[in-house]
């Protein structure tokens, strides 16, 4: 819960949170816009060119020098709010002075630096001067690191970065480490759950990939870490046991595959005897981007041992290469 807001049920059980008034995001408020070098540490690990490095994204001023060296892939950009201050977002502005892409990325939070929350979609960064970045914003969840992370493509030395914003709540909030509200970080989200997750399907994995891979933690473009799914395929399932005597309540989930590929229309769905079947989620194209975070089962306040992903309509596609699935989970 965060410092100022109220959580509470609404009327059709789903969570919600009340906003007081310095919980509305701006970029006016603090950490949002002008030179925030003393607040926030800004890092890469990609290579730059020109004066003042990346920190010039932070320093208030539209008219800097720095540019990224050329061809960069698989790179980030990170930003530390510092200890004890977690910061809830709701969208990011990237400037640069021209419309030139640096290739596909998505946007992460995280409080030990170490686990990151998927929070956005993937999205190309700098198709116009100005990207605007959608977050999936929670009142409830605040996060002292977010990571602008590149998943495909790669970076180009024409255009002048010029600054970050943030759209930020002025009032901290809770840290996203509460176990009875569903989060990415608890037990069964990310990161490698084969040993307590099993994946079936009503398809045969390809190219000598398996469907533990997608619960395996692993992000490799290869049948070591990732699902290949046979092409032309419709009324398909994948099911994931979490095991007997399991009860578990999933809101959203975030699907990753490269390239992206559409995979046809699913929903989520869920059972206790993998017989019996509730919807959970609404039907909504799988794939398509390089990560789909989906909340259309954010209504869901019942906990199941199984959930499914069921294929409502179109075609599977080979093409990608499907990485992971992570689930937005209360322990």
């Amino acid at each position: 819960m965060s410092i100022l807001g109220m959580r509470q049920w609404s009327m059709g059980g789903a969570y919600q949170f009340v906003l007081a008034a310095a919980e509305v995001p701006s970029y006016a408020n603090s950490g949002g816009s002008g030179n925030r070098s003393s607040l926030i540490t800004i890092t890469t690990d990609a290579t730059m060119a020109g004066s003042g490095g990346i920190a010039v994204m932070i320093d208030g001023a539209q008219t800097d020098s720095a540019w990224f060296a050329s061809g960069q892939s698989g790179k980030y950009v990170k930003f530390d709010f510092g200890a004890g201050n977690y910061k809830a977002i709701s969208e990011i502005k990237w400037y640069q002075d021209s419309a030139v892409s640096q290739g596909s990325w998505v946007l992460d939070g995280s409080n030990d630096d170490a686990n990151w929350v998927p929070i956005s979609d993937s999205f190309t960064l700098g198709t116009s001067a100005t990207t605007t970045i959608p977050v999936a914003y929670n009142a409830g969840k605040g996060y002292r690191y977010y990571r602008l992370l590149q998943v495909s493509g790669t970076t180009s030395s024409s255009p002048y970065i010029r600054e970050v914003e943030f759209k930020i709540a002025a009032a901290p909030q809770a840290n996203d480490n509460n176990s009875a509200v569903p989060s990415y970080l608890n037990p069964g989200g990310t990161g490698d759950r084969s040993a307590s997750i099993t994946v079936t399907s009503t398809f045969t994995a390809g190219s000598g990939s398996t469907l533990s891979n997608l619960v395996d933690g692993g992000f490799g473009l290869n049948s070591t870490d990732s699902l290949e799914i046979p092409g032309s395929q419709s009324n398909q399932t994948i099911t994931f046991d979490f095991g007997v005597g399991a009860s578990k309540i999933i809101t959203g989930y975030a699907f990753w595959q490269n390239p992206g590929g559409s995979q046809g229309t699913w929903k989520l769905r869920a059972s206790n005897d993998n017989s019996n079947w509730t919807d959970v989620g609404a039907a909504e194209t799988l794939g398509g981007v390089f990560r789909q975070v989906s909340k259309s089962a954010s209504a869901n306040t019942t906990g199941y041992r199984y959930y499914q992903l069921f294929q409502t309509s179109g075609f599977t596609t080979t093409t990608p290469w499907n990485q992971e699935i992570q689930f937005e989970i209360a322990a």
